[in-house]
């Protein structure tokens, strides 16, 4: 048995700092959402089979419509990678946690437990914590010199005061690095939650291709 939980705000900081890394052009850069990640299918022959799918405490969508955005049925196989794929970020399709981080539900969690039926035959168990819906309060921008804040701002899909959206955040970054004025690279984003008062700050850190120090 073992446990899985990944807050999806670090989630959301490793997904963006590998969309950032060991990019050669842009192009490569601005199509990272897509990249396949490495093939599942090829190995899940190693993983273990699943006898039945259990959901526990969701309230915002219903057991039927978790496991159609999961893809996964009883009597298929499975891996750990394969499963967070599937959970986390399935770059070119739908994931589970799409349905919460597009929402508003920055602040979702999930764990899954492996309960053993018999050798290499799992129940897999759902564990949801939804929280809050999330707005987007502040966009802040570093590391611009000789382009406008506003300038940038008009580039973004995200805006102050919608509720957060995952989706629209990475094409909000694809966007600045669509500029043509920073380091397509490293267009880092700082989520910053205040879970007090039900929003969060969104911070990009730019890098000015001809800044002058």
């Amino acid at each position: 048995m073992f446990l899985l939980l990944i807050p999806l705000i670090a989630s959301l900081l490793f997904l963006f700092s590998c969309i950032d890394e060991g990019h050669e052009d842009l192009q490569s850069v601005t199509d990272a959402a897509l990249v396949e990640q490495p093939n599942a299918q090829a190995s899940i022959k190693d993983g273990n089979k699943i006898a039945s799918i259990r959901w526990e405490g969701n309230s915002v969508y219903s057991d039927e419509q978790l496991s159609e955005a999961l893809d996964l049925k009883p009597g298929d196989f499975y891996n750990e990678e394969l499963l967070n794929s599937r959970l986390y970020y399935n770059p070119g399709l739908d994931d589970l946690s799409s349905l919460y981080m597009d929402h508003g539900y920055l602040f979702f969690n999930i764990s899954v437990k492996e309960i053993k039926v018999e050798p290499g035959v799992n129940e897999l168990v759902f564990d949801i914590y939804e929280g809050e819906q999330v707005k987007t309060k502040n966009i802040i921008i570093k590391g611009n010199q000789s382009v406008s804040k506003e300038e940038i701002l008009s580039q973004l899909v995200i805006k102050s005061g919608d509720w957060f959206n995952r989706a629209d955040l990475i094409a909000s970054q694809k966007a600045i690095a669509e500029m043509g004025y920073f380091d397509a690279k490293n267009v880092r984003i700082n989520p910053i939650p205040h879970a007090d008062e039900g929003t969060v700050d969104i911070e990009f850190v730019l890098t000015e291709i001809n800044a002058k120090n």
